[in-house]
């Protein structure tokens, strides 16, 4: 019974799909007791652009795809643009099947292998600060920023703290100081660079502290995949009751991704073949209008690419009037 109430279902998304009336007839499924005043027979002139858009519109389209790919591996753009080029000529595409899935899979854990480089690269560089005490070897380090007085926190204790947990990119994760109110947490439910970060603070004490994900979050996370974690953290006070119990155990998560050079040159592979069609996908899309040419776009292309922190101001108003002049002509 679900699989007829699913194909049925599905019939009914082609359908829509294939409609000329596909706009008008989603607003009126999301506004169905609504009377819109929408005009969806516009004219041609009130689609069409004047001199001064058309002659924008070169720029716009390149910086537009541009912001598409920027980020990502532009070592890549050779085959990006070669499915431009073939989708520009209605050349028969072969290279459109990429495995999507694998994919993001093989991206994925090449992100998290970029990131291990620069985590690590990070904690040899900060082994050199005599600011910074270690307290493991190329994996945890830390920074009195406050001194604090009063007894040593040498044993599990339940804490009184506030606390900023940011990524290296800034991103912050976690921000106890925002709302005012500090948090108690148990030493031995938190990661193990968290703890061992707090070991021998005095109450009043705050401490810049630097953990690996290895004593972080590791990589399999839904967080940041493989990033050292910067904390600020003020301890309060603790609860001296349990002075006599142990220290929680620093524990060590595995970071090893068993990635093969065959798998690398999957991944080669397939991000090239994503290029290609996306490449192509979008030049599709783009050339149905003709107030510019392949040309003109690759041209604006190569000038964002030599220039460095280009700062882009893209009239989105005219972009949007754009593709809806697409779609509506299409």
């Amino acid at each position: 019974m679900l699989i007829v109430e699913l194909e049925k279902t599905q019939d009914k998304i082609r359908e829509l799909l294939a409609s000329k009336h596909f706009l008008k007839e989603i607003i009126q499924l999301i506004y169905p007791q609504e009377k819109l005043n929408i005009d969806f027979n516009l004219s041609n002139k009130q689609l069409a652009f004047n001199d001064s858009e058309i002659k924008q519109l070169p720029f716009l389209v390149a910086a537009n795809i541009w912001e598409i790919i920027k980020d990502e591996n532009t070592k890549y753009l050779t085959f990006f643009i070669k499915g431009m080029k073939d989708a520009d000529q209605e050349i028969n595409p072969s290279n459109l099947s990429a495995n999507t899935l694998n994919y993001e899979k093989l991206k994925a854990i090449s992100k998290i292998k970029d990131h291990l480089k620069v985590t690590d690269y990070f904690f040899n560089q900060i082994d050199k600060d005599s600011n910074y005490t270690c307290v493991v070897l190329f994996k945890l380090y830390y920074k009195i920023i406050q001194e604090g007085n009063g007894v040593i926190l040498s044993s599990q204790q339940n804490v009184l703290t506030h606390y900023t947990i940011k990524t290296p990119d800034q991103h912050i994760l976690a921000d106890t100081f925002v709302g005012g109110v500090p948090i108690e947490l148990n030493l031995v439910e938190v990661i193990s660079g968290f703890a061992w970060g707090m070991k021998g603070m005095k109450e009043g004490e705050i401490r810049q502290v630097f953990i690996h994900p290895s004593l972080g979050y590791g990589i399999y996370t839904t967080l940041d995949k493989g990033v050292y974690l910067d904390i600020y953290i003020q301890l309060i006070k603790f609860n001296k009751i349990q002075k006599t119990e142990n220290f929680p155990a620093l524990t060590f998560l595995d970071l090893e991704l068993n990635i093969d050079s065959e798998s690398t040159l999957e991944y080669e592979a397939e991000i090239k073949k994503v290029a290609y069609a996306q490449g192509y996908r979008i030049w599709q899309h783009y050339k149905k209008n003709k107030s510019y040419t392949l040309l003109q776009i690759l041209d604006g292309i190569k000038q964002f690419q030599s220039t460095k922190n280009v700062n882009l101001e893209i009239n989105q108003n005219l972009i949007n009037r754009l593709h809806w002049n697409i779609y509506y002509a299409n």
